[in-house]
């Protein structure tokens, strides 16, 4: 991992890695050693080698930045699985305030890392021949399916994920995975239109803000975090 290229984590930015998990040259086993045994005995149990290889690297990558900022060795970084699946930083660390998210697709990763606020990160490949107006009518909260429906033709690939990808941003931030209603909130999803959280059922919008990015060309990245006081610094996780 590049020293240098790592950036300052404070409690008034956000960082976000971009991982390629089938990097040029490297051999994804030389990394295993990161893992805790646990890590290591999940690795065997995929199906396919290219799920082995982005499970080691993403994984890897996550432990490097957390031992970090920990001062701890990456193999001594301990996670732990929240109420709703979310893996989080293990007690132990709860004095650093420091939260993580993690998010994959294809063969790149985001990884984010804050302190003191909430945080979900996003990722998705563009899936071309998908029914994507079925989907976001399933989705999609009323204001978004009509503001989805509403773009030119050209238009509607991004903006859906757009809609997709701050969606579950938001959900990942808040820590209750899908048990929380894709349709109790609303974002904007207009390309070229700011990122923003527009209404949330029983909640404060104010008490979030949205952050979007392509990582790579028919990629879509998303961030969601509590505070608007935030700056958002994204990064190519180098090894």
């Amino acid at each position: 991992m590049n020293q240098k290229n790592i950036g300052a984590l404070t409690y008034d930015n956000v960082l976000v890695w971009i991982v390629d998990q089938a990097p040029t040259g490297i051999d994804w086993r030389d990394h295993l050693e990161t893992l805790p045994s646990e890590e290591q005995t999940r690795v065997g149990k995929f199906a396919f080698e290219k799920l082995q290889r982005r499970f080691v690297f993403r994984r890897a990558a996550l432990r490097k930045l957390l031992g970090h900022y920990l001062n701890v060795a990456p193999e001594q970084v301990k996670l732990e699985l929240s109420e709703y699946g979310k893996p989080t930083l293990a007690a132990q660390y709860q004095e650093s305030q420091i939260q993580f998210n993690i998010s994959t697709s294809e063969d790149l990763a985001l990884i984010g890392i804050t302190k003191g606020r909430k945080l979900g990160v996003d990722i998705e490949y563009h899936k071309r021949h998908a029914d994507y107006e079925k989907i976001a009518q399933r989705f999609f909260s009323p204001a978004e399916v009509i503001a989805f429906l509403d773009l030119p033709q050209d238009q509607r690939l991004q903006g859906f994920y757009n809609c997709w990808t701050r969606k579950e941003a938001f959900i990942k931030a808040i820590g209750q995975g899908l048990s929380y209603p894709l349709k109790d909130f609303d974002i904007t999803l207009k390309p070229g239109e700011q990122p923003k959280v527009l209404c949330v059922k029983g909640g404060d919008v104010n008490a979030w803000k949205l952050a979007a990015f392509t990582p790579a060309e028919d990629f879509t990245a998303a961030v969601a975090a509590t505070g608007g006081d935030w700056t958002l610094e994204v990064i190519s996780f180098t090894w």
